[in-house]
């Protein structure tokens, strides 16, 4: 089981438990003891568990979220305005990558609008939607399927990535502070990584609740980024303000 399953599994565990020693949780999951240790140092960074004297407690079970259709609907106003400015970047003819991201699944309706578009990704639903309404050539990565995502991942789609040059990257995230742009998932991390050193422009999709939130697994820094699209006027004194790169918003 790859980590991010795993990481899955606990959660679904300890949410319906609410409660649970760590003994019983080991005996569950059926994996080491050093393993779980490592997978809920991971989900507590997140703010997802606590651990307290040989217990794991859930922090909020109602914001546990498991499967892409949950996501899909978190902030999909946010989303939906984010992916309207992200339009203006799509060219016809263009070579564009898209990560796998509910984020960037937003982008599906501009897309398919579009004449001629190469399209490169490693999400199984954007790749599938794209393939019914699109006459773009699509080109989807191998690799192993992180099913509640729909996400490929692993080395298989990383090598794919890199046999591609695209004029365009979209990418999401799970937080951005003024030290960097973090991911949770560190395959996750890996294919956006290769992403970027693949297109000629990156453009970052990051709706307004994941400002100032950081997690374990720093991506990027903001070099390696052209422009930031978010559904908000940041604050004055935000970081984001601050930056050289291009950050566009809704005009209110």
């Amino acid at each position: 089981m790859y980590q991010d399953e795993r990481l899955e599994e606990i959660l679904k565990i300890v949410s319906k438990k609410k409660v649970i020693s760590n003994e019983d949780l080991l005996n569950q999951v059926y994996s080491s003891k050093s393993t779980l240790r490592r997978d809920l140092i991971i989900l507590e960074k997140q703010g997802k568990i606590e651990r307290k004297f040989g217990y794991i407690t859930v922090v909020d079970a109602s914001n546990v979220e498991f499967g892409y259709q949950i996501r899909m609907k978190k902030a999909h106003e946010k989303k939906k305005s984010i992916a309207s400015i992200a339009n203006d970047f799509i060219g016809d003819g263009e070579a564009i990558f898209c990560d796998s991201s509910t984020t960037c699944m937003h982008l599906v309706p501009y897309l398919i609008k579009k004449q001629n578009l190469i399209i490169i990704t490693n999400g199984l639903h954007i790749a599938t939607s794209l393939s019914e309404r699109s006459d773009a050539k699509i080109y989807i990565c191998g690799g192993h399927i992180y099913n509640s995502s729909g996400s490929v991942l692993g080395s298989s789609a990383s090598e794919f990535i890199s046999n591609f040059r695209a004029d365009i990257a979209f990418i999401s995230c799970e937080g951005i502070s003024k030290n960097g742009i973090y991911m949770s998932n560190d395959e996750q991390a890996q294919i956006k990584e290769k992403i970027i050193t693949q297109a000629r422009e990156t453009i970052l999709l990051c709706d307004s609740s994941k400002v100032n939130k950081e997690s374990y697994y720093k991506l990027c820094g903001y070099n390696n980024i052209d422009t930031i699209i978010t559904d908000k006027k940041p604050e004055k004194n935000s970081f984001l303000v601050n930056t050289d790169i291009e950050l566009l918003y809704p005009v209110e």
